[in-house]
């Protein structure tokens, strides 16, 4: 078995940054809109943002579609509570 290490999940990471900016933007413009955010909704806003991405480590897709959509709920769930922190949409 090959040894795992954490050097192979570093090219993920510019997308990942990426998709919570965009999660913490989408999370202030709702709320500047004057609605209720939930984690959930920003997860399904950024599910369609990571539709096309598919990372690889060693040639191999790591990502199948409810890992990605659970790793969007994660993210979704990060994004709000960086909005409410950073203050985004007040």
């Amino acid at each position: 078995m090959a040894k795992f290490k954490a050097s192979m999940l570093v090219g993920m990471l510019p997308k990942l940054i990426s998709l919570v900016q965009s999660g913490v933007q989408h999370y202030g413009s709702l709320r500047a809109a004057g609605l209720e955010v939930s984690p959930e909704i920003v997860a399904a806003y950024l599910d369609g943002h990571a539709a096309e991405w598919n990372p690889e480590v060693q040639g191999k897709a790591v990502l199948d579609d409810d890992t990605k959509t659970a790793g969007c709920r994660f993210l979704g769930g990060l994004a709000c509570n960086l909005g409410e922190i950073l203050g985004a949409g007040a």
